[in-house]
């Protein structure tokens, strides 16, 4: 996390520092979240696959409710279906902001269950990375807006800029683009 904190300080506002946080010996009442708040970190991430641990231990439920109550978005990197479920489940209600980046396939049979989340979950954000069915991206655009998607490389998950170039081959109009090419994660980290 420190790196990530250095490599954002010296990017002239390029980059956004989250802090990397695993559920193995965290403590939610211990104040190292408050603590990474203050250090400048816009947000969290979580890599809840990478690290052999799930989003339906009752730690993330508590880590949840307190990034919400800091006002701290948080990304949660997934790769199971499931996740899905245990994300709606314990960082729903809290009301925080929520980033939901898929890195494993899945981009065809993900759309139902994605929708089905976004109507639940109003503090979701949804990254179109993985959406690879043509008019996939403007599906999930008609039925939950744009405000309400974002794209996220992938790397090294995915070839560099594919969710790109998908995105300016949707049928989207330019300020929807201009929405889910960076202009939502923009206003979510305040930049």
């Amino acid at each position: 996390n420190r790196d990530a904190l250095a490599a954002a300080e010296a990017s002239n506002g390029r980059l956004v520092p989250l802090a990397a946080i695993s559920l193995y010996g965290h403590d939610a009442g211990d104040g190292y979240v408050e603590g990474l708040k203050g250090a400048g970190f816009a947000g969290i991430v979580l890599f809840p696959g990478r690290f052999g641990w799930g989003l339906d231990h009752v730690a993330f439920r508590a880590l949840a409710r307190q990034a919400a109550d800091l006002g701290l978005p948080m990304q949660l990197v997934i790769q199971d279906p499931a996740d899905l479920i245990h994300a709606a489940d314990h960082a729903g209600l809290p009301g925080g902001p929520v980033l939901l980046r898929w890195t494993k396939r899945g981009g065809y049979t993900n759309l139902p269950d994605i929708l089905a989340v976004a109507r639940d979950c109003p503090n979701f954000l949804f990254d179109v990375g993985s959406v690879t069915q043509t008019g996939g991206i403007d599906r999930l655009a008609e039925r939950m807006g744009p405000e309400r998607l974002f794209v996220a490389a992938n790397m090294p998950d995915a070839y560099e800029a594919c969710p790109y170039f998908m995105l300016q081959a949707s049928g989207l109009d330019a300020e929807a683009k201009r929405l889910v090419g960076g202009a939502n994660l923009a206003r979510l980290f305040g930049r």
